[in-house]
Parts: C-alpha cells; sequence; structure tokens
C-alpha cells in the first residue's frame, strides 16, 4: 500500500494519470488561503472589543497576514522549483494548520500579530505551489486554462465567502473559531495532497541564493508598505522613504539576477522573461485586472452604503451579481482563449471591462441600480476573462522547470495590483470629493474639514447637527462631491482600461504566446 499517487514517466517527469484529482486538491488548498484573506473582516470588531489592541496593533492585524505573504511569493515560488512543489504545499499546509491553534487562542494583539506571520508563511508556500502544480498536472494548454479557471472561480467564491463564513463562526462561536476551523480542514487537504499529487521539481540546478532572497522580500515588502502608507497618510516622507527602498532594492536584484546567469549560475528568477511581451503583458494584464477589481469593489461599496445609504448586507447583495460573473467570466476564459486567442482575450476583455463602466457616468441621486447591476456584471465577467487569460499565459511562457518562478511574479502582481487598486481610486475619490465640496455657511473650519474628509464624516456631522436646515445642506453638498468624486474615479479607470486594452492589442501580435521558453532567454544586454 502506497500514498503515492500512480504517474508515468516521460523523459523524467511525472505524466498525471488523475489530473482532476490534483486540481481538486489545489483548489481545496487554495480556498483555505483566499477564505482566510477575507475572513477577518467581519470578525475585526469583536476581536478588536475583546483584545482592545491601539489602532496600531488593529491595522498590523489587519493586515500583516497579505503584507508578509505578498513579500516571500517569489521566494517560495522558487523555491518550490528547487525543493518539490507537493513539499512546499505541504509543508506551508502544515505550517498553516499548526499556528492557527495559538492564532485562534491567542490572548493579546501581540500574539495575534505574530501567529498571523507566520500563516502567512504557511499561506505563501502553498498559493504558487497549487499553480506550478497546475502547470504540471495539465501539459495540455487547453486542458490547463480549463483548470486554472476552475482554479480563478474557486478563488473568486473563497473571497466572497470568507466574510460570510467570518459572521456566523463569530456569531454562534467566538471570534476564534474563524481560526481554529483551519486546522481539521488543513490537514484534510495535507492528507489529499499526500495521496493524490504527484511529487515534480525542476531538473534544473537551482540554489536559492541568500542575498537575492533577502532583495526580493525587501523589494516587495516596501512597495507594499509605500502603497499602504500613501493610501492612509498622502504621500509623506515615510511613503517617499518605502519607495526609495524599493526601488535600490529592486535594482540590486535585477542586477544580481543578470550577473549570476552571466556567469552561468541559476538566478532567482530569470528576469530576461520580462524582455518578452507576452509574459510582461500578461503580468500587467494581472495586475490591472485586480487594480479594477479591488479598487472599483471599494469606491462601488462606498457609492451604495455612503451615497445611496444602504445597509452592508443590502449593498453586498446588489455586489452579488459582479462576484456570480466572476465566476462564469473564470469558466468561460479557456473557450474564448481557445476561439479567439489570448490577444483578444485579454485586450477585449480590458476594453470591454472600459465600455461597460461607461453607463456608470450616467447615475445620478436616484441610484438606477438596473444600470449599476448590469455594468457591474459585465465587469465582473470581462476581468475575469482577463485574469485567467493572463494566469495561463505566465504559467504557459515558461518550461515546467521554472513554472513556480513564473507563479511566484504572477502572485506578487496579484498582491500589487490590488494595493495600487485602493491607493489610486482610493486617492482619486477622495481628492475628487474634497475639492467639490464647497463651504457651507455656518460651519466652523473644524467642522468644514470633517465635513471634506469623506462623504460618511460629512454623514455623521449632518446626523450630529441640530440646525435641520444646516444638516440637509451638509448631506446636500456632500452628496454633489461624492457624485462628482465618482465620476472621476470611473473617468480615471476607463482611461487606464484603455490604455491597456491599445496596449495588449498591439504588443501580442500573435493569436497565442509562443511555445513555452526555459532558462535559455537571450540576454539583451550582450
Amino acid at each position: 500500500m502506497t500514498a503515492s499517487p500512480q504517474v508515468n514517466e516521460t523523459e523524467g517527469r511525472p505524466v498525471v494519470r488523475r489530473p482532476g484529482a490534483v486540481l481538486f486538491t489545489v483548489c481545496a488548498a487554495l480556498f483555505l488561503v483566499v477564505v482566510d484573506v477575507t475572513v477577518l473582516h467581519v470578525a475585526a470588531p469583536r476581536i478588536a472589543e475583546e483584545l482592545s489592541p491601539s489602532p496600531t496593533e488593529f491595522l498590523w492585524i489587519v493586515d500583516i497576514y497579505p503584507l508578509i505573504m505578498a513579500s516571500l511569493m517569489l521566494m517560495a515560488g522558487a523555491a518550490s522549483d528547487r525543493f518539490g512543489r507537493k513539499r512546499l504545499l505541504m509543508t506551508g499546509l502544515v505550517i498553516f494548520a499548526l499556528v492557527s491553534i495559538p492564532a485562534a487562542f491567542a490572548a493579546t494583539p501581540l500574539m495575534l500579530i505574530l501567529a498571523r506571520s507566520v500563516m502567512a508563511v504557511g499561506a505563501a508556500m502553498i498559493l504558487p505551489a497549487t499553480v506550478s502544480l497546475l502547470r504540471v498536472a495539465f501539459p495540455d494548454r487547453a486542458e490547463r486554462m480549463r483548470a486554472v479557471g476552475i482554479w480563478s472561480a474557486v478563488s473568486a467564491v473563497g473571497a466572497a465567502i470568507g466574510p460570510l463564513m467570518g459572521g456566523l463562526l463569530v456569531e454562534y462561536f467566538w471570534w476564534g473559531a474563524i481560526f481554529l476551523i483551519n486546522v481539521p480542514l488543513a490537514l484534510l487537504v495535507l492528507l489529499l495532497v499526500w495521496r493524490l499529487v504527484p511529487e515534480s521539481r525542476s531538473q534544473a540546478r537551482l540554489v536559492l541564493d541568500g542575498l537575492s532572497v533577502s532583495l526580493s522580500i525587501v523589494a516587495v515588502l516596501t512597495s507594499v508598505l509605500a502603497i499602504k502608507q500613501a493610501t492612509h497618510h498622502g504621500i509623506d516622507p515615510a511613503a517617499v522613504g518605502y519607495v526609495v527602498i524599493a526601488g535600490v532594492g529592486l535594482w540590486w536584484f535585477i542586477r544580481r539576477q543578470i550577473s549570476r546567469q552571466r556567469r552561468g549560475i541559476e538566478p532567482l528568477l530569470n528576469v530576461h522573461l520580462f524582455t518578452r511581451a507576452p509574459f510582461t503583458i500578461a503580468v500587467l494584464a494581472v495586475l490591472l485586472a485586480v487594480f479594477s477589481i479591488v479598487g472599483l469593489d471599494l469606491v462601488f461599496a462606498q457609492y451604495l452604503q455612503n451615497f445611496l445609504g444602504f445597509t452592508p448586507i443590502k449593498a453586498a447583495l446588489l455586489l452579488t451579481p459582479m462576484a456570480a460573473a466572476t465566476v462564469v467570466g473564470s469558466l468561460s476564459a479557456h473557450l474564448i482563449v481557445g476561439r479567439c486567442g489570448t490577444r483578444v482575450a485579454i485586450g477585449a476583455g480590458l476594453g470591454l471591462t472600459a465600455s461597460a463602466l461607461l453607463p456608470l457616468l450616467t447615475l445620478g441621486h436616484n441610484g438606477q441600480l438596473l444600470v449599476f447591476v448590469g455594468s457591474l456584471a459585465v465587469v465582473g465577467f470581462a476581468l475575469d476573462v482577463v485574469l485567467v487569460s493572463a494566469n495561463d499565459a505566465i504559467i504557459s511562457a515558461v518550461s515546467e522547470d521554472y513554472v513556480g518562478q513564473a507563479a511566484g511574479v504572477e502572485e506578487v502582481a496579484y498582491d500589487l495590483g490590488g494595493g495600487l487598486g485602493i491607493a489610486v481610486l482610493g486617492s482619486v475619490l477622495t481628492a475628487t470629493y474634497t475639492a467639490a465640496f464647497d463651504p457651507i455657511s455656518g460651519l466652523t473650519d473644524s467642522q468644514l474639514a470633517t465635513a471634506q474628509e469623506s462623504i460618511r464624516t460629512a454623514n455623521d456631522l449632518a446626523d450630529a447637527t441640530t440646525a435641520p436646515a444646516l444638516a440637509s445642506q451638509i448631506r446636500i453638498e456632500a452628496h454633489t462631491a461624492f457624485l462628482a468624486g465618482f465620476h472621476t474615479t470611473i473617468v480615471v479607470a476607463i482611461a487606464i482600461l484603455t490604455v491597456a486594452a491599445v496596449a495588449a492589442g498591439a504588443l501580442l501580435s500573435t493569436k497565442t504566446l509562443p511555445e513555452p521558453a526555459g532558462q535559455d532567454a537571450p540576454d539583451p544586454s550582450a
């Protein structure tokens, strides 16, 4: 009796006999990680009540998990190539399961922050490994596209279920249950991986260079910190400092990878991959798709709750068609790419997203919910077609030996895209709102400053104002200013997506990507 899955050997590589079982298993692992990113959204207020963290500690409880996870993606992707994708996935699941226990029973904010940090290490091992294993299990590109579509649909469902699961667990148990439930689930997935997933690793002589690993972590970590700092505090000295450190770290990292390749030593990341238009455009497409999904979701939520005054539950229900459409887009992407090619799928998908946002410019104070929901459904569908097509393009652009590197790059683009979406589109909305909010007679300077922060603070100020006429004037001005900010933000998103669509159409000059390439990319500096 053996726990090893059956494989055929073709030129030393495992050919999986049961790829469907591998797909199910890696999707289960992905679901665990994605749910844990969003499950904290609903439980955070209860955690704040129980642990009484300071404002800074509270932010770290929420942010530390995605922050650490993003910074380790490149290293984890390369490690999966070097040490084995199955081994790294199993190691990540063990860490994720075991550290969920102290997270569930954390007695202080610091204990929870530390536990979430180590959980993020496990999650960083899991995500690139799931992508890499799809590349190995589905060597045929058409079949792999279907698998990537299912993988992406599971990710979307997990992100949507996370808050619901968190709410139920907190309501009927206690906040620690959102972490404790990870233990049996992760151990079950671990058993499935052990039984069903074959091991695979690079046949190249890969070496994890300590300096390259450190530089990649510093570059990604400070990039994410710069985005978060700019989002919360504007472009202040701290944000500039993070950008400088990230820039220096990235420059040093690239130089070291090129130097190692010239000396015939395997780098942590083959940076020459970025000289290939299909690979680079696909990475940027992932970044822009997530940029749009996350950034616009923030704007839409504010429109529904703060502008139209809907409850969080009703707002969530109105956003459900967008989430459902992303699943449809994920499952349809392989059909579109098979018929039209990657170039059309990415370029037209970005263009369709821009077009679907145009009707939102007609929205006024009455809401026009049918227009709103219809536009969001098209946006969700189109962006997930782009995301799945680009994901497949990235892992198809490299040989199986280096798919972990490509998966790491894709995951970093995903994390940076989400942060940039909130920072850029959120900043445009806030800046336009503040500029469009005209002074109101009867408000002190401090009250005016409060009203100009956001429509939420303006509504709170109006609720606290005893003079009905003044309160009404505050609400009218706030709604007018927010609508101006909403429309400006949509215009900015349309412009970015249109430029990206044109660039994708121009630079992806063939219907499909070239055959997968290995580590022998031409050196542009040679």
